[in-house]
């Protein structure tokens, strides 16, 4: 191959597009198929629990009752 021994002049026909179009990828086998590595648990992930639900109170009902307007218009 060219690549191998760059002291060769390929032939007009030999060029490298015509080696290019003939050369084979090199195949393998995996032995075992790729399994996800072994990551031991998180220990900062903590479970979600339920969110908490409070009513708004007179700050936020005015400004939600703002912005309301504001994109009703």
């Amino acid at each position: 191959s060219t690549m191998a021994s760059p002291e060769d002049i390929p032939k007009p026909s030999k060029g490298l597009a015509d080696q290019l179009a003939k050369a084979m990828v090199l195949r393998y086998k995996n032995k075992t198929d790729k399994k996800p590595r072994y990551r031991p648990p998180n220990p900062d992930k903590k479970p979600l629990s339920d969110p908490n639900i409070r009513k708004p109170n007179a700050i936020e009902r005015e400004k939600l009752r703002e912005l309301n307007i504001k994109f009703a218009a």
